[in-house]
């Protein structure tokens, strides 16, 4: 997770925001990714709330160049 350094996220509803927040610093605790969040009236599979888009380079985290 520490090589993410983008996320885009798309939400049917935003009134949930706060707790996709707050789930998000548990993932992420330190050098956090750049982060767009877009609210949408549907996503392909309708059943579904998120959709989650991470870009990462690998070994730009906490660990440096590999």
């Amino acid at each position: 997770m520490s090589d993410v350094v983008e996320l885009v996220t798309y939400h049917t509803s935003m009134s949930h925001i706060e707790g996709f927040k707050r789930e998000k610093a548990r993932w992420f605790t330190k050098n956090f990714p750049a982060w767009t969040a877009i609210s949408t009236p549907g996503l392909v599979e309708p059943s579904l709330k998120v959709e989650i888009r991470a870009t990462a380079i690998i070994g730009s985290g906490a660990n440096g160049p590999r």
